[in-house]
């Protein structure tokens, strides 16, 4: 607010026409915006250090102890989107074959003014028979 203020205040007791302050005002609203988030940005990264965490070395993979599920949220829009993230979903699975980790797709709907749209039940079945696919190719951990 002092970034936005003191300029206006300064171009008000110079007699400047309303319409100009306005328009000032507006035009300088966002650059004064994005200087307080840069000042607060930097106030709160020099108050808290960042700590490290400390990590497993799972050299023989992910124990049973320590089963992991990975859920990858989704938003089904369109079916190539689809087919791109079913893709994905298999090249995370390859990268990380070793130990009990298994994969799941969490999705969800686009708004839509009624419950249900009418590409819905497409795009679920895609998704079933993508993973179906997936699971028939790579196992059962997809």
């Amino acid at each position: 607010m002092l970034l936005l203020a003191l300029p206006i205040i300064a171009h008000a007791e110079a007699n400047a026409d309303w319409i100009l302050l306005g328009l000032f005002g507006t035009l300088s609203a966002v650059p004064a915006l994005d200087a307080a988030v840069a000042l607060v940005n930097q106030g709160v990264t020099q108050r808290f250090v960042a700590t490290q965490l400390s990590g497993m070395e799972l050299r023989d993979g992910v124990l049973k102890s320590l089963r992991t599920l990975v859920i990858v949220p989704a938003l089904l829009t369109m079916r190539e989107a689809l087919d791109q993230l079913i893709g994905r979903l298999e090249i995370h699975y390859l990268a990380s074959q070793v130990g009990d980790v298994q994969f799941a797709l969490l999705s969800e709907w686009i708004g839509a003014p009624s419950e249900t749209a009418e590409s819905d039940e497409e795009l679920r079945r895609a998704a079933a028979d993508g993973i179906a696919r997936l699971n028939r190719r790579q196992g059962p951990r997809l």
